[in-house]
């Protein structure tokens, strides 16, 4: 559906960038220099050790991730991306735990995105970014984007999955300022079936269809001017599966759903959901946050 002019993208702030010099973390440091920062934000990429950072190692594998953003750099250029000037860029070593640190750093800061690979080498440090991953999602209070293919481009086929709340809102204003300027479609997803769906539970399965689809297109008329047509998709089942499978179905580059709080049943719902799509899912995830500290 199209929609009058009244919204305008904006471009991200600072963006935190968790490498481990694997081959995820590569991806994930060539995605950061690719996406629209504003004049003036800042990219902090951020090795995490486990031993000393002043170690000799740890200062090898400064001379790696500085070889690794020379790199990235030169991918990024490849891709149609600006151009990003040395003072917008900074990297830093630090010992601990890697989710810690990174969820430490975001807030220090006050970073608008938290940019991570899914991942890593076939060894240990591919399980730790698995769990670093996961810790970052659970943890951050920032949106978290993990990047799990190579880089071609900006993102041009978003996949996002809805359920009515502010969150869902700023899934929604994240994927516009994400997405490629020449973008003229973003596919839009609810799922109808579970308890956490928004709907009254009381309709029939095909009221609540029909309820979905109506929300939805009363939802769109908050990004009206956006210069793109949403396409509104209502299906029924776990949202585990039907994430996943709609964005491979449509050839999808980005899926983005939200997370929306810490009560207990909303850290159950976002290890059930979240991290579960993170893990399946074929292209890259951005997980949103509808915290002061997740709007770039």
């Amino acid at each position: 559906m199209s929609h009058a002019e009244s919204f305008s993208r904006r471009p991200l702030t600072n963006v935190l960038v968790a490498t481990d010099l694997s081959s995820g973390s590569e991806l994930a440091v060539a995605r950061a220099l690719l996406l629209p920062c504003g004049a003036g934000a800042e990219r902090l990429f951020l090795h995490v050790v486990g031993g000393n950072a002043d170690s000799p190692v740890a200062r090898a594998e400064e001379v790696v991730l500085a070889h690794h953003l020379d790199e990235a750099r030169r991918l990024a250029a490849r891709g149609g991306g600006p151009a990003v000037a040395d003072r917008d860029v900074a990297s830093s070593t630090v010992r601990g735990r890697a989710s810690t640190e990174i969820v430490g750093a975001a807030r220090r800061q006050k970073a608008g995105l938290i940019v991570l690979g899914r991942h890593g080498e076939c060894s240990v440090r591919a399980t730790h970014l698995g769990s670093t991953v996961e810790g970052a999602i659970r943890r951050a209070k920032t949106s978290v984007l993990v990047v799990s293919q190579p880089v071609s481009g900006p993102y041009r086929r978003a996949l996002v999955a809805v359920d009515f709340s502010d969150t869902s809102r700023l899934a929604i204003d994240l994927t516009l300022r994400l997405t490629d300027a020449d973008t003229s479609s973003i596919d839009v997803l609810h799922v109808v079936g579970g308890r956490e769906d928004g709907l009254p539970q009381d309709l029939a399965a095909n009221d609540q269809e029909q309820e979905a689809r109506t929300r939805l297109e009363a939802f769109f008329t908050a990004f009206a001017g956006a210069g793109v047509d949403f396409t509104p998709i209502v299906e029924r089942g776990d949202p585990r599966d039907v994430i996943v499978d709609a964005a491979a179905a449509r050839g999808c580059d980005l899926i983005v759903l939200g997370a929306r709080g810490r009560a207990s049943l909303q850290r159950f719902l976002i290890g059930s959901v979240a991290e579960a799509v993170v893990r399946a899912a074929r292209c890259d995830v951005l997980v949103v946050r509808s915290t002061p500290d997740s709007i770039g």
